[in-house]
């Protein structure tokens, strides 16, 4: 609790008003103990999330926002409506719902738990976004085929580790073999280390030249220089001044790096784009 207590108390969003923030904090905590079922928040311009006990990431959009600020701000700063966006490891929904709902763009998105991929469908549903959205319940990797993906984690079950007990086999596909994906113009990738892998079956997605960002959870050496030989160069994104930064942003947390290539035509859109409202912030 104190961790999450710290998170609050020093998001961009919250900061500053942290008392209210920490009332929607134990409000939920209480709520979710009481009553376990999945409430629905309004959430950003007209945009909800139905969350459930359990959800981790998702419940933070209720305490401060946008639980993933400085990423969540680039995608609403860069996408424009029908743009095509490709959201892998959608998890509940929190990306796929701020592109397809509150930008009006487009998404592929890919949740290969069965049980995640229930609150995906319930989230599109719920913003009747389903004719903007496309899902597949499957892994991306370097080859087609299965892997063993964990049970019992909630929202936070990934790709099991060699030897781990309590999983499930799902289907993996190549974001190579994904029809309409070679469109996208910006792609988020958390896979809770699973990355390398969806690389490694992506090296047309990544050629295409009308890809001109990306978001990866997991950022190592290997993956950076997957990235910058096909011309991306690493940013960081200061959502406050819309623009990319070559060094970290201090005291701004980032969960995903960002890569960009034609980067002049990225800061141009990041630049133009309309501001959003969230319990009346402007952001």
């Amino acid at each position: 609790m104190r961790q999450t207590l710290d998170f609050i108390r020093h998001h961009p969003l919250s900061g500053q008003r942290w008392l209210g923030a920490y009332a929607r904090f134990f409000g939920w905590q209480a709520r979710s103990r009481i009553w376990r079922v999945k409430h629905r928040i309004d959430w950003i311009e007209g945009s909800v999330l139905l969350v459930s006990k359990g959800m981790t990431g998702a419940t933070g959009n209720i305490y401060c926002g946008l639980h993933e600020f400085a990423d969540m701000e680039f995608l609403l700063h860069f996408l424009r409506p029908d743009d095509l966006f490709l959201d892998i490891g959608a998890n509940v929904g929190s990306y796929t719902v701020l592109a397809s709902k509150v930008v009006g763009a487009r998404t592929i998105a890919f949740e290969p738990d069965p049980g995640t991929a229930i609150h995906l469908a319930d989230n599109i549903d719920a913003n009747a976004i389903a004719q903007a959205v496309t899902v597949h319940e499957v892994a991306l990797g370097p080859t087609d085929g299965t892997v063993a993906f964990t049970v019992g984690l909630d929202t936070t079950n990934r790709v099991a580790t060699p030897g781990q007990s309590n999983t499930r086999t799902v289907p993996v596909r190549r974001l190579d073999g994904i029809d309409g994906a070679d469109q996208a113009v910006f792609a988020k990738i958390d896979v809770e280390g699973f990355e390398r892998e969806v690389f490694r079956g992506a090296d047309g997605i990544l050629a295409a030249p009308n890809l001109m960002a990306l978001a990866t959870e997991l950022d190592d050496p290997e993956i950076e220089q997957v990235l910058t030989g096909f011309g991306f160069q690493k940013f960081a994104y200061d959502p406050f001044a819309r623009q990319l930064r070559t060094t970290p942003i201090p005291g701004l947390r980032q969960s995903n790096a960002i890569y960009a290539r034609n980067v002049d035509a990225v800061a141009a859109r990041l630049a133009s784009s309309p501001k959003r409202s969230w319990r009346g912030l402007t952001i």
